[in-house]
């Protein structure tokens, strides 16, 4: 990426968690055409999931977020479903859905529809009503996606599940353990999976289709 890169630090509160680091998200410049970080510190217990835009990265490395209890809704998002979004990373960190305090329903640590170029690197997912992460292409070509070095334990759903669209795809490096539906769910076409521990996932370990 050609351009500056900004950096926010965000310490943990008492409360409003999921306020204080969106508030933050949102006060990068808008339009931008360069990657800004936004770097929570601490332990963060979420009223509300948080939603990223365009040319972002959620530096997570000494963060825990966890969702509070009733929120249902992915921990992680992007900011629009329908369009899509560029330029997105997640980097280091714990995030944990507490699958119990959500109630009925699948809620996923992260949830990503239609983001191309994005990174999730370096993080463990657990925990969560859903699935630990899903990508999701929507029927739309999504390009370019790489997730490397993620441990994605005791999920719900799947542990990582890519699917419908996603194109050029990059896994490396994964621990899915314990989830209870399939520790990896591989249903999209071209992706390069590699160095993968999947067990006592209640499922397959590795479940794949729609590949070439």
């Amino acid at each position: 990426l050609v351009g500056h890169s900004e950096s926010i630090l965000v310490a943990a509160p008492d409360k409003d968690s999921a306020a204080l680091i969106q508030k933050a998200i949102d006060s990068l410049p808008a339009q931008r055409t360069f990657i800004g970080t936004v770097k929570p510190v601490g332990e963060f217990n979420l009223e509300k999931g948080l939603k990223l835009p365009d040319y972002t990265r959620l530096d997570l490395s000494e963060a825990r977020l966890k969702l509070a209890d009733g929120v249902k809704e992915p921990v992680v998002a992007n900011a629009d479903y329908e369009n899509g979004n560029r330029h997105i990373e997640i980097v280091g960190g714990f995030i944990d859905g507490n699958k119990k305090g959500q109630g009925v329903g699948d809620f996923h640590g992260i949830l990503f529809m239609r983001v191309e170029q994005a990174r999730i690197t370096d993080l463990d997912v657990v925990n969560c009503s859903g699935d630990g992460i899903r990508l999701n292409g929507k029927g739309k070509h999504t390009r370019d996606v790489q997730l490397r070095n993620l441990r994605l334990v005791d999920n719900n759903r799947c542990g990582l599940n890519v699917k419908w669209a996603e194109r050029n795809i990059f896994v490396s490096d994964i621990y899915a353990i314990g989830n209870k539906e399939f520790g990896i769910r591989s249903d999209h076409s071209e992706g390069l999976y590699q160095n993968i521990c999947a067990n006592s996932n209640r499922g397959h370990g590795i479940f794949i289709r729609n590949i070439f």
